[in-house]
């Protein structure tokens, strides 16, 4: 699942994993987008921490306080500055941080391969 608010990052990375084969559900909201997850319980979720209705921080703690969701790995990639206070937050409750401004897609994809989650024929993932 991709959640983003930005049109452009949502169909950017749609699109390219889409060619890999992954099956990509999107939301560009953070109700929407806890509702998508809750029913399809996705492998990965790539989330935007400030978004419209309920925020990516607030997508994340209901996500680890539902049995059915806690071991779903997040991905967060934002072009928001976390605080310190943000980001002793989100530690340990998801997999990697990466900020939208200073990441290349392909770096995306190497960041995804070593935590484990990149699907075969993605740049920069197993082949």
């Amino acid at each position: 699942v991709v959640v983003d608010d930005d049109a452009s990052t949502v169909l950017l990375l749609q699109r390219t994993l889409e060619k890999t084969g992954c099956r990509v559900s999107v939301a560009y909201d953070g109700v929407s987008a806890l509702d998508l997850i809750r029913r399809e319980v996705p492998s990965l979720v790539i989330l935007d921490l400030i978004l419209p209705g309920l925020s990516g921080f607030d997508v994340v703690a209901s996500m680890r306080k539902d049995p059915a969701l806690r071991a779903i790995p997040v991905v967060i990639l934002t072009g928001h500055q976390p605080s310190a206070a943000e980001r002793a937050a989100l530690n340990g409750q998801v997999k990697r941080l990466l900020m939208k401004e200073s990441l290349a897609l392909q770096n995306l994809f190497q960041e995804l391969t070593a935590l484990g989650l990149a699907p075969k024929g993605l740049p920069g993932g197993p082949a």
